[in-house]
């Protein structure tokens, strides 16, 4: 069929999760992600921080006292009260009337902070669209009162790993898949010492632990068949023939390809990886094996491709 990418899907992951899948050729990105969580003021690294509120949220808290936050710090108003702490000019005034504070002094969270009134022009006044208070004297005067309450933030830092899927949409029936790409040939009740090549993707370690392959870049082997048979009871292995390769699981399923043209990549499936051998013990992967092809084989492969699956398309 002919087909469509309709849409992508952002899946959060854990990094177990990240590095499995990009292993498998999944797409990700790694992320470092700061976050401010909210805190009381005795939180040994708070950050104090001003938020914005209203007028009417702000005066409904009847106290009167006032503070001031400059950069990590927060400041009382000398004697401890104000008439609300207008300031009329653009700035923050004059820190003479203020004290620092201790962090064992700091107020509880949603405490009032100083309001900051700025003159602007009748333009700015009415573009204007944010919570401050607007107010004209009726003389060309205008004026924007912004209020401030007190909160406490503690910074986060973590490390965010997203995997994306990608999905495609069938659109139109275009018929068989191998007869629009193409495809390689079967043969079967080949000889052993047929010379093939493999291709595959390995991405686990070694059985002594050396990780050589990420899963990620196409890997090959060439060479003949081996004579030897082989043969495992534990995975139910009649009769394997075996091929000299160091790629290692993750490469299940490589084709093995005989009388292939690398000019044309093209040849005949003969094979396909399923089972991985340390011939000599010493902690690495040297042989990788694949089921005989014989008659029950082509038998097979011929019943599957006389039936044809039918259309994907909804129609």
């Amino acid at each position: 069929y002919n087909g469509e990418k309709s849409e992508k899907a952002e899946t959060v992951a854990t990094f177990e999760e990240y590095d499995k899948l990009t292993q498998k050729g999944y797409v990700g990105k790694v992320e470092d992600v700061n976050a401010a969580d909210e805190v009381g003021p005795s939180y040994k690294d708070a950050k104090p921080v001003a938020v914005e509120t209203d007028k009417w949220k702000y005066e409904a808290d009847k106290s009167t006292n006032v503070y001031r936050v400059i950069g990590d710090d927060v400041y009382g108003k000398k004697g401890g009260r104000d008439n609300h702490g207008h300031d009329n000019d653009r700035g923050w005034g004059n820190n003479s009337d203020w004290k620092k504070l201790s962090q064992n002094e700091w107020p509880a969270v949603g405490s009032k902070l100083e309001t900051k009134t700025i003159s602007v022009t009748k333009t700015e006044y009415d573009a204007y669209k944010g919570l401050g208070y607007k107010a004209t004297d009726g003389k060309g005067n205008y004026t924007i009162t912004s209020y401030f309450t007190l909160k406490y933030t503690k910074n986060t830092k973590s490390v965010k790993y997203t995997i994306f899927r990608y999905f495609i949409k069938p659109t139109t029936d275009a018929g068989r898949l191998g007869d629009n790409v193409g495809g390689q040939g079967f043969t079967w009740n080949q000889k052993a010492g047929q010379t093939v090549y493999t291709f595959g993707y390995p991405a686990s370690a070694h059985p002594d632990g050396n990780k050589a392959f990420t899963g990620v870049t196409p890997k090959w082997c060439y060479g003949k068949t081996l004579a030897t048979k082989y043969v495992s009871a534990a995975d139910k292995v009649e009769e394997h023939v075996g091929l000299k390769c160091s790629m290692t699981s993750g490469a299940d399923g490589a084709p093995w390809l005989v009388k292939y043209s690398s000019a044309k990549r093209l040849g005949y499936v003969n094979g396909v990886t399923s089972l991985f051998g340390d011939t000599d013990k010493n902690g690495r992967i040297d042989v990788n094996t694949s089921a005989y092809f014989d008659g029950e084989t082509a038998a097979v492969y011929n019943k599957a491709a006389a039936v044809w699956s039918g259309s994907i398309v909804t129609k």
